[in-house]
């Protein structure tokens, strides 16, 4: 119990040095300082922690040793069973602790457990053993369930970082964190140095984003989201629509005003805490938003809602959840997200459109995602693919510099392979039908009116 507390301890002092070290070469040298002090340290970073992980693992298998040689051989396939059957317990445990209690629970648990274990192998002893198990589990609930202690023993990410104000003359605030079953949950406040300030969440160490918007009944499409909303109905307000990775409703609200209310909104987010702290604030009228009658809000894993799902949609959504480029560092496609990149789920996707239905694909490589939508056409013998996307840029776009980049260092490249392209910053439309004459002229009138460039389409010289 005393090794996990110092665990948490040691790597909570070790993120607040690195958050001073951050601070200082943000103000002092800027973003390439960081990315470079970053790779110089996370090494030896990483092998501290594993080592004082190493231990409370190394006294765990030291006490089920001595279990074992203190116990008949007849018991130990017992023993070794009620072994692995509470490591399945405790981990399927901790799940639910995360999403419903957050931080603090599971650490409670993991801590209270082995005290708990001692109050009771110390039953048969004579003396005090059984008292002082019982007082160190009374202190390890009041150390990791106090708010104030147990901030000791949460490591913290760096905000700047997490806000991407590397500038300094940004001020960050959090207003709320938590903790789920899938990540650390951060919601930010950036106020510029107009004065004017920006909302939204980052997750974990800032592998993902979600914006923070308003809802004002009556209001015009605005901001960023408002543009992606134009480009989801370019060619024709849909009848219905389905968004993934819908975060607290920022896309809900761009679709719901762009259409005058006339879409229906099928909108699915897995982060639950994020969601239920955003309807509670009563100045975002999210609340409103989400009891519309055509929005229908779902709090679900994107594939476990599509393997559900028996609907047809005219629009499905794929929007920006935050990975790519975040000014110091590139970041691959967040953890649970990337499962709804696969072969399998564009699958399931093609089948949830309807007839004539166009699916919207923000994050990922588009020539890899094309590679894959190009094996299930041939699969199922749909339409020529070529017919049936069209790739485009919010962006004005030099071409020439697009299909001839300069080439970089070996050091640029090994830190930038996985994420420095445009092709990972563009817009993959997909119409399974294939597009219209009509449909692609409005498209082109959508990016001239935009300043957006489109790099491929069905008609495209």
């Amino acid at each position: 119990a005393l090794a996990i507390l110092g665990a948490f301890g040691a790597a909570t002092a070790l993120y607040a040095g690195i958050d001073r070290k951050i601070d200082i070469l943000l103000t002092s040298s800027g973003a390439a300082a960081v990315t470079r002090h970053l790779l110089q340290t996370s090494l030896r970073h990483l092998l501290l922690m594993g080592s004082l992980l190493a231990i409370p693992n190394f006294l765990a298998a030291f006490v089920i040793s001595i279990l074992f040689r203190s116990t008949d051989s007849a018991r130990h396939p017992t023993l070794y069973g009620l072994d692995l059957l509470g490591a399945a317990l405790g981990s399927l445990v901790c799940v639910f602790m995360m999403e419903y209690g957050g931080y603090r629970w599971p650490l409670a648990m993991t801590v209270s457990m082995p005290l708990l274990a001692g109050f009771c192998l110390a039953r048969r002893r004579r003396g005090c053993w059984q008292t002082a198990a019982a007082v160190a589990l009374s202190l390890s609930w009041l150390v990791t369930l106090d708010p104030r202690l147990s901030a000791l023993l949460e490591p913290r990410p760096n905000l700047r970082m997490l806000a991407g104000a590397y500038d300094g003359r940004q001020k960050v605030t959090q207003e709320w964190h938590t903790w789920n079953a899938y990540t650390r949950v951060t919601a930010l406040a950036v106020e510029e140095a107009q004065g004017n300030v920006r909302r939204f969440f980052a997750f974990g160490s800032g592998q993902g984003r979600a914006s923070l918007e308003r809802y004002l009944p009556g209001a015009g499409a605005q901001g960023s989201n408002g543009s992606r909303a134009g480009v989801v109905a370019a060619f024709g307000v849909p009848r219905r629509a389905l968004i993934l990775f819908a975060g607290v409703g920022s896309e809900v609200v761009a679709l719901d005003r762009m259409s005058g209310g006339r879409t229906d909104i099928t909108a699915v987010e897995v982060n639950r805490p994020m969601v239920r702290w955003a309807r509670a604030r009563k100045e975002n009228g999210l609340d409103a938003l989400f009891s519309k009658s055509n929005v229908h809000f779902h709090v679900a894993e994107a594939r476990a809602f599509l393997e559900a799902d028996r609907s047809r949609y005219d629009l499905i959504w794929l929007p920006y959840f935050g990975s790519g480029y975040r000014g110091a560092l590139w970041f691959s496609v967040e953890d649970l997200a990337q499962f709804t990149f696969t072969r399998e789920a564009y699958r399931k996707l093609l089948e949830r459109l309807a007839p004539g239905g166009t699916l919207v694909t923000y994050d990922v490589n588009k020539v890899i995602l094309l590679a894959t939508l190009r094996g299930l056409f041939e699969e199922d013998g749909r339409n020529n693919l070529a017919r049936c996307a069209v790739i485009m840029s919010l962006d004005s776009i030099d071409e020439r510099r697009f299909l001839n980049p300069a080439p970089r260092s070996k050091a640029a490249f090994h830190l930038f392979r996985d994420w420095n392209t445009p092709l990972d910053n563009l817009v993959l439309l997909l119409k399974p039908s294939g597009f219209s004459s009509a449909q692609l002229a409005a498209l082109r009138a959508f990016a001239r009116r935009r300043g957006s460039s489109i790099l491929y389409a069905p008609d495209s010289p």
